[in-house]
């Protein structure tokens, strides 16, 4: 027998008549609801009416506080679902360590705090274009399209392999791997790190694969959804990249004195680009 749906508190609920079970929704309304269904007792003779169906709806013993439901509730009306879930899930994201988080905090050892920060504005912006090209159907597009992937992978792979090579060449030989004068010096950091961000394919396809699940797709306005999580991945890297900035300029302090903790620093984060560089050019669509 087909599942029949039922009415109840303005929230339909399918269920096969006969069947008994139990769950939880959550509704914009009133919050969190808990809900029982099975078949209908007789009143008379109190026994159970079989293809029967009924339901029983209460608030979930857990959100009887109005406060709780609207926490448990967040954003709900802008079809964002499970934003707590979203955020926790944006954390531990944001601290796997990659190539843009590994820039800017060799750009806040080498060249200080504004060094470190014009970085971390080029990776802001450039996630910000990437994550608009998701939600606009690009990141789609790509994927599904192997001769543009390719190109972005290969142009991403590249840039690496050039950051890389650059900065191991700078500690061989004993020089700054940035520019003499301190105005091209920024300029330079914040064009990089753009470019950095921008020829990563790898983010604008976890944007969409991500982000999707937290979307309800049958809301009137799904932008809205997509730049709620946009900002809050955006403020949550801002934090993180912060702690970094910060960190690596206390870090600055105590480099300059040990020329050859420098150079290993150098080395390894030299390295590291280069590894980031062959693992992007074996990306796989």
């Amino acid at each position: 027998m087909e599942a029949s749906p039922l009415m109840s508190n303005g929230v339909s609920l399918a269920v096969k008549p006969g069947n008994t079970g139990s769950g939880t929704r959550i509704t914009p309304k009133q919050g969190v609801l808990a809900y029982t269904f099975g078949p209908r007792t007789d009143k008379s003779s109190g026994r159970l009416l079989k293809n029967t169906c009924s339901t029983n709806w209460k608030h979930h013993p857990f959100a009887h506080d109005r406060k709780i439901i609207k926490e448990v509730n967040v954003f709900a009306e802008y079809g964002v679902l499970n934003y707590w879930t979203y955020l926790v899930g944006a954390i531990f994201i944001v601290l796997v360590p990659g190539p843009n988080t590994l820039f800017v905090l060799k750009n806040s050892v080498s060249s200080g705090m504004k060094g470190g920060y014009l970085a971390a504005c080029g990776v802001f912006i450039g996630d910000a274009v990437l994550m608009f090209l998701a939600w606009a159907g690009v990141a789609t597009l790509i994927k599904t399209t192997p001769i543009l992937f390719n190109i972005v992978r290969y142009l991403g792979a590249f840039y690496l392999l050039y950051l890389g090579s650059k900065i191991l060449y700078a500690t061989l030989k004993g020089k700054n791997s940035e520019a003499k004068s301190d105005e091209p010096q920024y300029g330079a950091i914040f064009k990089r790190a753009l470019i950095l961000s921008l020829t990563n394919p790898k983010a604008i396809l976890f944007y969409v694969s991500f982000f999707v699940q937290f979307i309800d797709v049958n809301a009137p306005h799904t932008g809205i959804s997509f730049f709620i999580l946009a900002t809050t991945l955006e403020l949550v890297s801002f934090c993180y990249l912060s702690f970094l900035i910060i960190s690596g300029a206390f870090v600055t302090q105590y480099i300059r004195t040990k020329k050859k903790l420098a150079k290993v620093g150098n080395s390894l984060i030299g390295l590291m680009f280069v590894g980031f560089a062959a693992r992007l050019a074996t990306l796989q669509s």
